[in-house]
Parts: structure tokens; sequence; C-alpha cells
């Protein structure tokens, strides 16, 4: 007898959700709609996309044979699955008479506000010393008088110490991945460029004004919280924890990480054990305030104030941003677990050992393609495209024996 066939399950790919409701239009753009199919691989395979038209699951061809079943168990639980389960989201997914089993969207809007991470941080004593008192949160009334609120920000630079520089960013309380963030310097403020944006930082929920640090390594935890069970605490899931491969100002161009043969997932930072511990409490605090779901918990090292005699410390910052949705770690994740019976049949990566990977939508920058960017990789490395020859963008998994190798050569990039 044949299995039965397990209904279809929709997907609502509603990336960009955060600014508004019109994020069906950003489908158009290429990184957009490749990181929707690459979303799609997640899956199990009998699903049907939702808010846009749909298609055939792009599966890509590296991968061997489409599995039927989803890349994590938790992601077949539910008759829906959206990228950010906002009112928006449950109200399309009642419309297709979808049953809602996920998070509460409130809940959502609660969690995924910039503010939360921040107070979370503090009350939960996971922000550095050094940062604790610096910083405000502003919330949409106080932006609605442009005038008193740019008072309010230049009171508080003119208190941070020296070190900062002066130097801020200002970032919507509500967005994703940097848009809308304004930086600056106290020297040299352009008040009018703060005023002029303060109507869309209302819009956004209000704003968050804090330090911008010197990065040194910026990194993910991706969790999933269940529901409470019989001890009524969150059920949180560690999937995995990855660095971010990203610009210095601080906008997204990969995932680097290590893998083992068990399929878990490490960023290979030194700070590694501490971010994920960090994360876990932020996660149970999320889920202490109902939110349940997928979620992403952003980090970073940074060049503290120098001390007497020495050079600026590395300090850790664990928790930057809690991100209550899907994130591009989730999917790095996922598409690693999908990999990963290949890779050890090529690799012969066994208990114990580890392999290194790079994840990217399209090749490092100033090399033509994956395979020339491969071929400056010392040692054995393995290459897995993730789209077809006539996708725009061309993402792929890139395996290497260590870090090392792949920093080396993304530095020459």
């Amino acid at each position: 007898m044949s299995p039965p066939e397990t209904k279809t399950q929709g997907l609502i790919p509603n990336l960009g959700a955060e600014e508004g409701p019109h994020w069906a239009s950003l489908h158009r753009l290429p990184a957009v709609s490749t990181t929707v199919d690459l979303w799609r691989h997640l899956f199990r395979e009998n699903h049907t996309l939702v808010g846009v038209e749909t298609s055939p699951d792009p599966w890509p061809e590296s991968l061997g044979p489409r599995p039927a079943e989803a890349a994590l168990p938790w992601l077949e639980d539910s008759d829906v699955q959206c990228w950010w389960a906002d009112p928006m989201a449950e109200r399309l997914a009642k419309q297709e008479r979808l049953t809602w089993s996920g998070p509460v969207p409130s809940k959502v809007l609660e969690t995924h506000d910039k503010a939360f991470a921040i107070q979370a941080s503090r009350e939960l004593d996971l922000a550095p010393p050094e940062l604790r008192d610096l910083g405000k949160i502003f919330d949409s009334e106080t932006l609605r008088v442009p005038q008193n609120w740019l008072t309010q920000v230049e009171r508080e630079l003119g208190r941070w110490p020296e070190w900062t520089e002066g130097q801020f960013t200002l970032k919507p309380r509500m967005g994703s991945s940097g848009r809308g963030r304004i930086g600056g310097t106290l020297s040299s403020l352009d008040r009018s460029r703060l005023i002029a944006a303060a109507p869309g930082f209302a819009n956004r929920g209000g704003v968050i004004l804090e330090p911008w640090l010197r990065r040194c390594n910026d990194f993910s935890v991706q969790i999933h919280i269940g529901p409470s069970g019989s001890s009524r605490l969150p059920v949180v899931t560690l999937m995995g924890s990855l660095e971010l491969w990203v610009t210095r100002a601080g906008v997204y161009r990969g995932h680097l990480g290590e893998v083992d043969s068990r399929g878990r997932v490490f960023s290979g930072g030194p700070y590694e054990e501490q971010a994920r511990e960090a994360a876990a409490l932020m996660a149970g605090h999320a889920g202490a305030a109902g939110y349940t779901g997928p979620c992403g918990i952003d980090g970073m090292t940074f060049l503290g104030p120098a001390r007497a005699g020495s050079e600026r410390p590395r300090l850790l910052r664990p928790i930057v941003e809690f991100n209550a949705r899907f994130t591009m770690g989730t999917i790095v994740v996922g598409l690693i677990r999908r990999a990963l019976d290949l890779l050890k049949a090529k690799s012969d990566l066994g208990p114990g050992q580890r392999r290194a990977f790079l994840f990217a939508l399209d090749p490092p920058q100033g090399w033509p393609n994956w395979e020339t960017f491969q071929s400056e990789i010392p040692g054995p490395t393995h290459l897995f495209h993730l789209s077809g020859p006539a996708s725009l963008t061309q993402p792929a998994l890139l395996f290497a024996e260590n870090l090392e190798n792949l920093r080396r050569a993304l530095s020459s990039a």
C-alpha cells in the first residue's frame, strides 16, 4: 500500500511585511524571489504559495531527489506557515480556509519590536556593562513633534562617553535588514535630515538610538520556540549558530559556520557558548511573553573602551535584535540539513569532525562565478548550486576543510 497523501501545506512568503502591506510587490526583486525559493526547500514537497502566484518548487538538482518531508520536524506541524506571522498573514490564512495554529500575531508584534530585545537584554543582565546605560527608545508619539525629539537625541548623545566618538545609529523599531536606518556623528549632526526622517520612524513604531560600534564579528543564533508543555515553560530548541558575513555598514552578504556529522551548526567563533546561552535565555523570555515559532537572535563583538596601557578590547554583545520570524539563518540551517547526507558521502564527514561552510546569494564580489572562487580555497571543497543557470542570482553552499581557508579566500575577494 502507498502511504496516505499529506494535506497541502500553505506557505505565506510575506518577506518585508514589517514595512507595510505591499510585500507581494517585493517578489519582483531577484534577491527576494530567490530567498522565497530557498525558503520553500525547507518544507514538505506538498505545499503551495498563498498570497502570490504559486509555481512548482524549483528544487535544485545538486541536492539530489526532492524529499517528501520537511527539513526540520517542527515545519510539519501546521496547516500554514508564514515568513512573518503578523495579523495580516492570519487574515490571509483564514480567507484561504487554512487552520491557523502558528504564533499569536499580537505577540509577534510585541517581541519583534527592537525595543523588546533591548529591554530584555537589560532585564536578563545580558547587555555588556559598557553599553548598559547607553541608547534610548523613542515611541511614535514622541516623534510626532520632531524638534522636541531632536533635542532629546542631542541630549542623549551629549552624555555618551568619549570612546563612542559620538557615532550613532537610528533604526526603526519595526523593520528588516537594516532598511530605514540612519547614522551620524554628534560633531556633524545633520538636524534637517533627522527631522525629515521623524515621520517615517513614527510610522514604523518608533525608533532606537544607540552607539554605532566598531564591530568585529556579527553572528546569529537560530531557535524554535515551541508551545508550553506540562511544565508551563516554553520549549526552546536551538537549531544552530552562524557567523554573519556582512559589510562594514552591516549589510548582509551571507553566512559562515561549521557543521558536524549530526547536522549541528556552529559559528566557530570564540564566543560560541556565551552567545548560544544568551540566545536561549532570550528565547525563553520571549516564550514566556507568549511568542512561539522560529526566531533569529542577532549579536556581535565590538571594540570597547581602551584600558590603561592596552589596546581596545573585543567585547561581546550577545543580544542586538530578536527577529520573531524566519530569517536567512533559518534557511541556511535547513539547507545544510538537506545537503548533509550528500556532504557526508562526498567528504567522509564522520563523528567528531566538522566541515566549514559559506552560504551566499551570489559569488563573492570580484569573482565571476562560484567555481573560480572555489579554486582559490586549499584542500577538498564541495559546492552545491541552489538555483538554475537562468536565475538572476546564483545562491550556493560551499563546504571546505576549515573556516580559516574560507575566511582567507573571502579576504582576498
